[in-house]
Parts: structure tokens; C-alpha cells; sequence
């Protein structure tokens, strides 16, 4: 069957002669091709394997770190009462705590703000209802000013026409009694 493979090897030196073992080159080639397949096989399951605890192990390190991402954009869209999850003590544990201090600061910053503001607008609203009321009452003085000239213009047309008129017409009776022969 095929090419016979013969070894031999001396017993004591030959003094009790020599095992011989021959073996056939195509069991050889077969118990190769079989070791091979199978280191193969084992290598390539191996392989597998590895490339899917790497993705798994990939995931489960990162999957903080991509919640992080996902509440920063949340954040970053102004929803401030977000909060990411923490559930371990390492160094993403511990972003994540400073990032969810972060936003409770920043929460209650802008509520700070957004009360300041109100009260802002509410106090625009008091000085310009106060500038309406100033303006009201300065329309009102002026109104009145002017009425007071007006009546104190009458009030002086009617004083100096009568004067004048009792002026004239004493005048008038002087000049009638004075004597024509003074011309």
C-alpha cells in the first residue's frame, strides 16, 4: 500500500538486536491532513470565539460611555433633569456621578435665571406701568397749566378792558369839560 516508511533502532547497542517499525506514508499523510482539519477547526472556533467576546466585551465597556454621550446630547438639548446611570465605582462610574452633579448645578443655575428673569419682567412690567401713570399725570399738569393761563389771560383781558374803557371814558368827561379856548 503505498511507500512503507522502515526505522531501525538498536537494543543495547545491538547486542540484543534491533526494533524495526515501518509505516505506511499514506497513514502518515492522513493522520497529518486529519491533525491539521482539526488544529484548523479548532483555531478557526477559537477565532470565533474570541471576535465575539471582544464585541461583547466591547459593548459592556462602552455601553457606559455611549449613555454618557446620549445624556450630553440631552443635556446639550436642555433637558437638565436627565441623569445617567451609574452602576460601578471605576473611572466611568465616576464621570458619570461628576456629570450627573454637572447637571444638577447647571438646573439649578438656570432656575435661578429664569426666576431673575421673571422677576425682571415683572418689575419692567411695575416701571412701565409707573412711566404710563407719570406720563398721565404730566398730560394732566399740562392740561392744567394751560387751563390756569388761559383763565388768568381772561381774567387779565377783562381787568385791563374794563380799566381801559372807564380810562377812556373818563378822558372823554375831562376833555368835554376842559374849555375849547385852549386850541
Amino acid at each position: 500500500e503505498g511507500l512503507v516508511w522502515d526505522v531501525a533502532v538498536p537494543i543495547l547497542e545491538g547486542k540484543l538486536g534491533s526494533v524495526r517499525v515501518g509505516m505506511s506514508e499514506e497513514h502518515l499523510q492522513t493522520v497529518i491532513r486529519d491533525t491539521t482539519r482539526f488544529l484548523l477547526l479548532v483555531t478557526g472556533c477559537v477565532s470565533i470565539v474570541s471576535v465575539v467576546a471582544a464585541y461583547v466585551l466591547t459593548f459592556v465597556a462602552t455601553r457606559p460611555i455611549l449613555n454618557l454621550v446620549k445624556m450630553t446630547e440631552a443635556v446639550g438639548a436642555g433637558q437638565l433633569q436627565r441623569k445617567v446611570p451609574v452602576r460601578t465605582k471605576d473611572e466611568v462610574g465616576r464621570l458619570g456621578t461628576a456629570f450627573n452633579a454637572m447637571t444638577e448645578v447647571l438646573a439649578r443655575s438656570r432656575n435661578e435665571i429664569e426666576q431673575f428673569n421673571r422677576q425682571l419682567l415683572r418689575r419692567n412690567e411695575e416701571l412701565h406701568d409707573k412711566e404710563v401713570s407719570r406720563r398721565r399725570l404730566l398730560e394732566k399738569l399740562i392740561d392744567a397749566q394751560e387751563e390756569e393761563r388761559k383763565r388768568v389771560a381772561r381774567e387779565l383781558h377783562d381787568q385791563v378792558g374794563q380799566s381801559l374803557t372807564a380810562l377812556i371814558m373818563g378822558l372823554g368827561s375831562t376833555e368835554e369839560m376842559i374849555p375849547a379856548e385852549a386850541d
